[in-house]
């Protein structure tokens, strides 16, 4: 016979463990990889770590077109790592989640 409450018990301590990461932009998605010392965990996350650290260098004038470049290096990297299990399960495991999301202004760029 099927126990329904018993059913609703495994549901619910199944999503209870469940942990999804939501990262804000390329700032927010830098900031984990920096802090858990998985920059190089792609050698194609290069071109987005290298746009990243050149954002303050430079006159200030250029500042919103070095922003702007980092953003497309990262929406370019961001897809290709992430599409790799081994990438995708490094940063999963470095952070314990279940799952990770990617928003980049308010739209959804990767979930997996």
């Amino acid at each position: 016979m099927f126990n329904f409450f018993l059913f609703l018990k495994n549901v619910y301590n199944i999503l209870r463990d469940m942990k999804i990461k939501i990262f804000d932009g390329f700032v927010d998605f830098y900031n984990f990889l920096s802090d858990h010392n998985l920059l190089e965990v792609h050698k194609d996350l290069e071109p987005f770590t290298s746009a990243y650290g050149r954002i303050n260098v430079g006159c200030s004038c250029g500042k919103a077109k070095r922003i702007k470049m980092t953003e497309d290096a990262f929406i370019i990297c961001a897809s290709s790592v992430l599409n790799e299990k081994d990438s995708l399960d490094a940063i999963k495991t470095a952070g314990q989640f279940s799952e990770i999301q990617i928003y980049i202004n308010g739209r959804l760029l990767f979930k997996g």
